[in-house]
């Protein structure tokens, strides 16, 4: 179990909006200068998590998306239960790692070859750069 603050959350949908990613980018920049306003230190030890839940349907569906940290000082936190979940590595300073790899997971998935629970998916964000994501299987 995975005991999460939360610093800021949306609703969105990777394909009905083409701004999706500038959203989702734009959170970011908010989350992590809020982190950095409750203390530096923090930034520099957290795990960050980017958190997809609350699925309309599939992956072209509407969802949730928090960010969130292991050592966030929040009023809000999210709970992520013990589940099954492949993991995908993304790779190290590859520009644009985190989306390339979501496509190779969707890919994969119209391919018949992941089987999701849409449940609860995320991307875990290491202090050293290591990034990696977990999707919830069946």
């Amino acid at each position: 179990m995975l005991k999460i603050g939360i610093l800021k959350q949306m609703r969105g949908n990777n394909f009905k909006d083409k701004e999706i990613g500038k959203k989702i980018k734009n959170l970011w920049c908010e989350a992590l200068k809020e982190l950095e306003l409750q203390d530096k230190t923090t930034l520099k030890e957290n795990i960050l998590y980017g958190i997809y839940t609350e699925y309309e349907s599939n992956y072209k569906g509407d969802y949730t998306f928090f960010i969130g940290g292991d050592r966030v000082a929040s009023k809000e936190e999210l709970i992520i239960e013990e589940e099954n979940y492949h993991i995908f590595q993304v790779e190290n300073g590859k520009e644009n790692g985190v989306p390339l790899t979501w496509e190779k997971i969707w890919n994969l998935e119209r391919n018949k070859k992941l089987k999701r629970a849409y449940t609860v998916d995320y991307e875990k964000y290491y202090p050293d750069g290591k990034i990696e994501i977990y999707i919830s299987v069946k």
